[in-house]
Formats: C-alpha cells, structure tokens, sequence
C-alpha cells in the first residue's frame, strides 16, 4: 500500500510540478513509520530517448517502473504510459522488453495519435 501512495503522490508532484521541473528537484513524502522518502522520480532513458520511467523503490517490494513518453499537441501535454513493472534486481529483461516496446509503440503514436487518444475538442479542453 505504501508503494501504491507514492505512485498516486508522485503522479500528482508530477503534475503540479510539471515534467521539466519534475526531472530536475527530488519528490519528497514521508513513510509511515515518519521518516522521510526522497527520490528522483522522473528520469530519461538515456539510451531511448524520448523515453522517460516513473520510479518508486521500495526495500522489500522491489522497483516500480513505469515507462512513458511526452507528447504535446497545440497547448496540451499528454504523458503516454505504455507499462509498468516491479523489478527486483538492477537489470531486468521484462523491463528492457518493456522499453523495446514502447520505442516501437512512441513511433506509432507519433505517427497517428488519434489512433490511441482522442484529440478533437482539444482546442476546448474536452480530451479523452
């Protein structure tokens, strides 16, 4: 459960922060025994730009990973998060698979976004 908080906290420092700052300073909570959590939350890939992992570890539970990218259209920002997963060791081909996909799935979206979100009415603030 306390992985969980932090998921939902740290989407929303993301998006009160906003993804070039969320990048750039620590998310800091508290654990429930009181002390405090600090963590990088955001970071690139740095050999698969313009890929980015939403991360939390946890001792005991393993990392949370969450693999995404940034897409912007007129005035919105949107982050696509393809998957997530809970790596236990450093490495981990479920999660290098993870990343392969989404580069594949990046390309596609780009390509033709409308095929995954829908944009009309974005002029309006009435995405889905």
């Amino acid at each position: 459960m306390q992985v969980f908080k932090f998921v939902i906290r740290g989407l929303e420092f993301v998006e009160k922060h906003g993804l070039p700052l969320a990048k750039q300073i620590y998310y800091t909570d508290l654990k429930e025994d009181g002390k405090p959590y600090t963590i990088q939350l955001i970071k690139e890939l740095r050999d698969h730009v313009p890929l980015l992992e939403f991360r939390i570890n946890w001792e005991g539970f393993g990392a949370f990973r969450s693999v995404f990218f940034e897409y912007c259209r007129e005035d919105h920002q949107f982050l696509v998060f393809a998957r997530a997963i809970v790596k236990q060791t450093t490495y981990s081909a479920d999660f290098e698979q993870i990343v392969q996909e989404t580069e594949q799935l990046y390309m596609d979206f780009i390509n033709n976004p409308e095929k995954y979100i829908t944009l009309t009415g974005a002029d309006h603030n009435e995405t889905s």
